[in-house]
């Protein structure tokens, strides 16, 4: 059962946790924690999976990585987009619960240092009345898990289930994770189950950050007040999917977001195993 730290959540006060003294002018385009190789897990729905030309984010924040001097392996258990490195652990119409009892077959193996989560649309675009009804619950155990991946490893590779371990002694090796709030739609129904369920998330990160660990907000709604979000003139008609200047807008907080993580000093380099450190040349051709 988890043990939460509840509390009123405001949106710029999770934020500014993470943003406080953040100096951009000597790092903007310097590499990330010193070159170090960064695999990189997109967690998530359709709307991480994107369009196979642009597939949605995932190919710009990965362009952006190797474009500042760091080696970039994108792992995951599915692959999708017109690109090499294409490996991404997001599906279609996948309730985050169901993300969730699918990661123990793919962390431990691939080690991630780094994730990147938008997850939750599947459960309101599938159940607008009940889709949010356990997000915190849901957002909670997902990022915890991950965060934890390192407990993870270490169980599996001792012939555990992959669980983290709860009687460990160690100290787990937290990796970063950041939590996208989902973005808006123009149906009313799916609008109501995204409010309820971002108001979770948001609570869920100021729950995790108040525990200690490595855990940032991208919020992705525009009725916060923040720029540069998408809005309802930058999703498609299925009501659901950004247009790809949404998903330009969603990419742009994100790089912004993986800075604050490098500024906090969370990102380490990924431990050794037999995953090269950069996906394309993996692929070869």
């Amino acid at each position: 059962m988890l043990s939460l730290l509840t509390g009123p959540v405001d949106v710029h006060d999770v934020h500014s946790q993470i943003t406080d003294n953040v100096s951009w002018h000597d790092r903007e385009n310097s590499t990330l924690a010193e070159g170090i190789p960064i695999r990189l897990m997109f967690v998530g729905d359709s709307v991480v999976l994107g369009d196979p030309e642009q597939a949605g984010y995932r190919t710009q924040i990965r362009d952006w990585i190797v474009g500042l001097g760091n080696p970039v392996n994108c792992v995951g258990s599915n692959r999708f987009g017109n690109f090499k490195d294409n490996d991404v652990e997001a599906f279609t119409a996948r309730r985050i619960k169901d993300l969730f009892a699918g990661l123990p077959a793919i962390v431990p193996k691939t080690r991630p240092n780094l994730v990147l989560v938008h997850a939750g649309a599947s459960d309101c675009f599938l159940d607008p009345t009940q889709g949010s009804a356990h997000a915190l619950d849901h957002t909670l155990e997902l990022a915890k898990y991950l965060s934890e991946a390192g407990d993870a490893v270490r169980d599996s590779e001792n012939g555990g289930d992959g669980e983290p371990n709860a009687n460990a002694t160690t100290t787990p090796t937290l990796v970063p994770v950041i939590l996208s709030t989902l973005v808006t739609s123009p149906n009313p129904a799916y609008e109501r189950c995204i409010q309820s369920f971002n108001a979770q998330i948001r609570q869920a990160v100021a729950d995790l950050v108040r525990e200690g660990r490595h855990i940032a907000l991208a919020d992705m709604h525009w009725g916060q007040g923040l720029p540069g979000r998408p809005g309802l003139e930058d999703i498609q008609a299925d009501e659901m999917l950004p247009t790809r200047d949404g998903w330009r807008m969603m990419s742009e907080v994100l790089k912004t977001t993986i800075r604050e993580v490098e500024h906090k000093g969370w990102l380490q380099a990924p431990v050794g195993n037999d995953i090269p450190a950069d996906g394309d040349a993996e692929r070869g051709g």
